[in-house]
Formats: structure tokens, C-alpha cells, sequence
């Protein structure tokens, strides 16, 4: 409990005396009032950076993980001492040693050892390409950019 020294006016009949106010629950309420807005703070950070964490890919990137396309079906591993492009939902190689690669929404211009592919990763369309004859001016002009 608080004691204040309260200077009475010349009415009263003492000219000072000690009254005791229970300021001590006025104080331990605003301390709650502060518990839970410290509470609210950390409760909102903690979801921001929880939420701020997660991707909405529907197959996460691994440890290998170079590159992630579309909603993660189609990822640049790094295996050995060479990239690979992969089909993480068929776990099947699309191309095996990849060489060079340049992303251009929605596709990926890949240059490998089998030669030049394109891959749409929105529609899952992949273009083969062994010559660089072979493959279409507009396409054979990215291909160009990143030999």
C-alpha cells in the first residue's frame, strides 16, 4: 500500500493527515492491462514470422535444392558435382547434367548434355530440343543469351 501526505484546507480540523489510498490495485491492474498487450505483441509477431517462413509450394524444396519452379513439381537439384533438372511429383529426370539454365516466366530455357530443353512449368509441357537449328526463333533467341 501507497501512503500520500495530503495537505487538508482550512475547513478540516487537522492541518495534516496520512490517508491511505489502495493505489496498489489501481497499479496492479494496469499491470495486467500491460501482461496482455505484451502477450497480443508476441503472439502477432510470433504468427508473422511463422507465416512469413512458409512457401505454398505443394513439393518443398530439399537440401539439394538449386531451383524451384511453378509450385515446386519442377526443381534444379544440385547432385554430385552437377545440376540436374527434376521432376520432383514423377521423380523422374528431366534432364541429367545440366549445363546452363535461364528461368523466363512461365518457363525454364535449360541447356544440357542431351542438348536444349524448354520446360512451361505452369502446363507441364516440355520441349526437347537436340540442335539449335531445331528450336524456334523466339526461343532459339534465349538460348542464345545464356550460351
Amino acid at each position: 500500500m501507497i501512503f500520500l501526505l495530503v495537505q487538508l484546507t482550512e475547513q478540516d480540523s487537522l492541518t495534516s493527515i496520512y490517508k491511505n489510498y489502495e493505489l496498489s490495485s489501481c497499479l496492479f491492474q494496469g499491470g495486467e492491462i500491460l501482461k496482455k498487450i505484451w502477450i497480443a505483441f508476441i503472439t502477432i509477431n510470433l504468427f508473422m514470422i511463422i507465416s512469413g517462413c512458409s512457401n505454398d509450394y505443394k513439393y518443398p524444396p530439399g537440401k539439394d535444392t538449386v531451383e524451384i519452379y511453378g509450385d515446386g513439381t519442377y526443381q534444379i537439384l544440385s547432385v554430385g558435382t552437377s545440376n540436374t533438372l527434376y521432376n520432383v511429383k514423377t521423380q523422374e529426370d528431366i534432364e541429367k547434367v545440366v549445363y546452363k539454365y535461364k528461368e523466363k516466366k512461365p518457363s525454364v530455357y535449360v541447356i544440357g548434355e542431351s542438348g536444349y530443353t524448354v520446360l512451361n512449368y505452369q502446363t507441364g509441357k516440355i520441349k526437347k530440343y537436340i540442335k539449335m537449328n531445331e528450336i524456334p526463333t523466339k526461343q532459339r533467341k534465349v538460348f542464345t543469351e545464356i550460351e
